[in-house]
């Protein structure tokens, strides 16, 4: 499982969009930089607002490949890119700030009270758009810090909201619409290139409509998704990135690597006892992994199965595999590690956007699943990873749970010296819908029933790390503790995972020799 943001290498310039990626969709401004030369960035959406290097803007490398080199006032990129003719924006940039201090801007298109503007204001970020004569001002203070690379989105609607690294950071209401500007955006500065950049552009992409939060944290985890790969993937075998749609517009939880987006529909009201539809949206690069050819016991060994049927060899008896082109197949299971991989739930070609799970899949109420997607080659080898998997939670009303921390990653409970009991945990941000602030540590005093109402102890957050903490026990015996992540208003996690313990009574009196004879 990877821990954190999967960074991806810019694709090399010239590279195209793929025609009907999701992430496509309404991308009316993208600028890569990835050109690594010359005095223009390039804008491959297809609108052709190349942006003119002013001053001494020039290139550096970043962790993402090449990026454009701002230093200071004047010396950013203009473009005749002008936003505010939409009434729904998103902006997402990937920047370094080489300083971190006054108001430093990443893109603008705002003379006096109109237009919109995302910037540094010391380590502050802000974002605001004019709508009606409210800027709807949002930012997030300390949030950037001098070498350090950040993904930022900015998204208008009726309020105005931020993300940073894949996280919800905060929002403010706005009006809907933009006022209008004049038609010239900067890049790495304001619109006529004042309160400059200091660091370097990596990438700058806009879209005419509100990016989802699942769209987002898909961006953080592959930022350039959209672009044409360089490589055959049906000649590999590893999904590295997936996105899951569920056929609406909120948004799910995503356990372990892979970016995932999760929206859900009931057929029929709110209320009816019918099952939950889904549509599942794949994309992503493969690479190699150790592969198996699960169809051979599927169809040759075992017969006509369901497995074989879906995959569509039975049309050969088994003898050879049928889908030339590959295909992607849908698992599920209660959880993580008991996912049915001897059950396909359903098959889709392996360029597809969607993938169905069958009508009698069940979502009801007050239940947790776990999708997972495989795919397929052209050979019949099929991918072993759990990269591409979802987890959907639905509170009684069969609604997507509200956001929250992650669960514990991993924990272990060992007795100490003293009748102690020391707790050690890791808490993984990967995909979390909430920050944690705190962990609450919860145990059964040896009743065998952990009190959640009265934490023994809260452990503040402090960035991703091995803690631990050391509880006092009554003596000997069998002890339950739990622990869970909290987040700054009060939103707990309500895992149910417990650590068990016994704590041995003390060691046995040493015995004492008293005569020692040969016999």
């Amino acid at each position: 499982m990877i821990l954190g943001a999967k960074f991806t290498i810019k694709p090399p310039a010239g590279a195209h969009l793929i025609v009907g990626h999701p992430l496509s969709d309404g991308l009316v401004g993208c600028w890569p930089a990835n050109e690594s030369s010359g005095s223009k960035l390039f804008d491959v959406s297809g609108y052709g607002n190349n942006a003119v290097f002013q001053g001494s803007a020039g290139w550096r490398l970043s962790r993402l490949g090449w990026a454009m080199d701002s230093q200071g006032s004047y010396n950013n990129a203009n473009t005749a890119f002008d936003g505010t003719q939409y009434d729904e924006l998103t902006i997402s940039a990937w920047v370094v700030a080489d300083v971190t201090a006054s108001t430093r801007y990443i893109v603008d298109n705002s003379p006096g009270s109109t237009g919109f503007g995302l910037r540094l204001a010391g380590t502050k970020l802000e974002f605001f758009c004019f709508s009606g004569g409210s800027s709807g001002l949002v930012g997030k203070l300390d949030f950037f810090s001098v070498g350090q690379l950040r993904h930022i989105v900015a998204v208008h609607n009726s309020k105005n909201v931020i993300y940073g690294d894949g996280v919800y950071l905060g929002e403010e209401t706005s009006a809907v619409g933009i006022d209008s500007s004049i038609e010239r955006m900067g890049i790495g500065g304001d619109y006529n290139g004042g309160n400059g950049w200091d660091g370097a552009i990596v990438v700058v992409q806009v879209w005419n409509r509100s990016l989802t939060p699942g769209e987002i944290v898909w961006l953080y985890r592959d930022p350039f998704a959209m672009f044409g790969s360089r490589l055959r993937p049906e000649l590999l075998s590893t999904l590295t990135s997936g996105v899951i749609n569920i056929a609406s517009t909120s948004n799910g939880q995503s356990s372990a690597s892979g970016s995932v987006r999760v929206a859900r529909k009931l057929i029929g009201s709110t209320s009816a006892e019918s099952a939950a539809t889904a549509a599942l949206s794949i994309s992503g690069e493969l690479s190699s992994i150790l592969p198996e050819r699960t169809w051979l016991k599927d169809a040759l060994f075992a017969g006509m199965t369901a497995n074989a049927f879906k995959l569509g060899n039975v049309l050969s008896l088994g003898w050879f595999w049928m889908r030339v082109g590959g295909c992607s197949a849908l698992y599920r299971g209660p959880e993580m590690r008991s996912i049915d991989f001897e059950n396909i739930l359903s098959v889709a070609n392996l360029k597809a956007g969607l993938i169905l799970p069958p009508c009698y899949v069940e979502h009801g109420g007050d239940s947790t699943c776990f999708y997972v997607v495989r795919r397929f080659n052209q050979c019949g080898v099929q991918e072993r990873t759990l990269a591409a998997a979802v987890k959907l939670s639905l509170d009684t009303d069969r609604d997507l749970v509200e956001p929250r921390p992650n669960d514990i990653f991993s924990s272990i409970a060992e007795a100490a010296e003293g009748d102690k009991v020391r707790l050690t945990w890791f808490y993984s941000v990967l995909e979390q819908k909430a920050a944690p602030a705190y962990f609450n540590i919860y145990h059964d005093a040896g009743t065998g029933q952990i009190d959640y109402d009265n934490p023994i102890a809260a452990i503040a957050y402090d960035g991703r790390k091995f803690y631990s903490y050391e509880s006092s026990t009554p003596g000997a015996g069998r002890y339950l503790f739990a622990i869970r992540a909290e987040d700054v208003a009060g939103v707990e996690n309500d895992s149910p995972a417990l650590l068990r313990i016994e704590v041995p009574p003390g060691s046995p009196d040493a015995i004492a020799i008293l005569n020692v004879q040969a016999v």
